[in-house]
């Protein structure tokens, strides 16, 4: 009688193992979901980073036109000018100031070849809503006669520490032109977390002859 002796060999995982190696998997499929979440989050940044930092850079751009040819430019709506420098007094409280908003005119006579008339122009940033926005009249006028307002920027804020509108004594230095300093923040819409860029820029008006600004508005708001 013959004895055959079988060995058999049963090959697999044992469940143990398959519960180990499927974590492992979970584990790696979250850490790959997590990296392309964070790429296109920092895609998203920067594409808003992009458009705000636009948003802002054409705002300025409408102002250079505007302001670059002014005869004057007025210390900011509220202001004064004392022995400390020219537009060196704040308000005494918002009230002197429109609706606690931000404003400041300037003065034009370039504008009589194109439009008939010297040109007042107010620009105001409105905090509440967030708007940089400009309106003209006729300075042998009164602001009564005024345009409407047009929006030059949006979705913009104050730059903390900083006024909106700055006339800069510029008399101690080598400018003979007046000059004024925008600052403002542009922020993203609809966009978490939420984009920002700031931009501080100062404008000269080319034909200006006087570094500060005038003892009395060629523009008053009132």
């Amino acid at each position: 009688m013959v004895t055959v002796n079988e060995t058999r060999t049963e090959e697999g995982f044992t469940l143990i193992e398959l519960l180990v190696t499927m974590a492992i998997m979970a584990l790696v499929a979250v850490m790959v979901l997590v990296s392309l979440v964070n790429v296109m989050t920092q895609q998203n940044q920067a594409a808003s980073l992009d458009r705000t930092s636009s948003q802002v850079g054409l705002a300025f751009i409408a102002l250079d036109k505007e302001i670059r040819y002014a005869a004057t430019i007025d210390c900011p709506y509220g202001w004064t000018s004392t022995s400390a420098g020219p537009c060196s007094s704040a308000p005494s409280d918002s009230s002197s100031v429109p609706s606690g908003d931000y404003a400041l005119t300037f003065y034009s006579t370039y504008t009589t070849a194109t439009v008939g008339y010297p040109q007042c122009t107010e620009l105001l940033y409105d905090t509440a809503k967030g708007l940089l926005e400009q309106r003209t009249w006729n300075a042998t006028g009164s602001v009564s006669g005024a345009s409407g307002w047009s929006i030059i920027g949006s979705n913009l804020s104050t730059v903390p520490s900083e006024a909106v509108f700055t006339v800069p004594d510029a008399t101690s230095g080598s400018i003979v032109r007046q000059q004024v300093t925008v600052s403002l923040t542009s922020s993203s819409a609809g966009t978490s977390p939420a984009v920002s860029s700031t931009a501080q820029v100062t404008f000269t008006a080319v034909n200006s002859t006087a570094a500060t600004p005038p003892t009395s508005s060629a523009c008053p708001l009132s």
